[in-house]
């Protein structure tokens, strides 16, 4: 079974925002504004 990632993508950039996110089952996150490279680039992280 292939295990997809959850991406976050979230206008909060306080590191506490983005550990309750990754503690919440979130494999990256995103902040605000998203490029598609920064998009990309979290996919093929957690790929």
């Amino acid at each position: 079974m292939r295990i997809r990632p959850i991406i976050g993508l979230t206008v909060n950039v306080y590191d506490e925002d983005i550990k309750e996110c990754t503690e919440g089952g979130m494999n990256h996150v995103i902040k605000n504004p998203v490029s598609l490279k920064d998009f990309k680039l979290a996919i093929a992280k957690n790929h």
